[in-house]
């Protein structure tokens, strides 16, 4: 759920920001991976008119990767549904098995995560302790 928070929070920061400076041009959208996406119709992961929001309001640019069905995702949610105009599907130009899934799993495991991200994301997600378990804080 923080997470939700903070991505509400920036989302607000970057519409006033461009609301300021009349970039009308720009557009704020959530990027994401198949696992974030099929998420949205997991009942009780998300508050449903929070999905809405995102959906309808900035809409979603969604990485396919090899071997993802993202029209069976969309095609059985009703939301994802329903907003299928502003879900903009990008193949992968460099297919890779990376994701923050993986990465995830790799921390909790205790395994390095060197070759899959940056040092200032690794340095970042140390410094606030993420993906840890919670024995671990």
């Amino acid at each position: 759920m923080e997470f939700l928070y903070q991505l509400e929070a920036s989302i607000l920061l970057l519409s006033c920001i461009f609301a300021y400076l009349k970039l009308e041009s720009l557009k704020v959208m959530l990027v994401c991976g198949s696992d974030l996406l099929q998420s949205f119709g997991i009942p009780g992961f998300w508050i449903r008119d929070q999905v809405k929001a995102i959906c309808r309001d900035y809409g979603v640019v969604y990485i396919r990767r090899e071997g993802q069905d993202v029209e069976k995702i969309i095609s059985g949610d009703d939301v994802l549904n329903d907003n299928q105009a502003n879900i903009k599907v990008v193949d992968e130009l460099v297919p890779n098995q990376i994701s923050l899934t993986r990465v995830r799993e790799c921390i909790a495991r205790g395994l390095s995560i060197k070759y899959l991200t940056a040092d200032d994301v690794i340095d970042y997600i140390r410094e606030q302790q993420l993906y840890s378990n919670s024995d671990d804080k």
